[in-house]
């Protein structure tokens, strides 16, 4: 699941430069992971 959410919104969001990493820490909040582990 964490796969499929991660690869549906990195197609939507491949034209804005730096969004990935807000969007990453969204999926790692729906998902409950910490936001923190995103930097890493």
């Amino acid at each position: 699941m964490l796969i499929g959410m991660t690869v549906l919104v990195s197609l939507r969001t491949t034209g804005v430069p730096g969004v990935g990493l807000i969007v990453l820490s969204m999926v790692f909040n729906q998902v409950g992971l910490p936001i923190e582990k995103v930097l890493l």
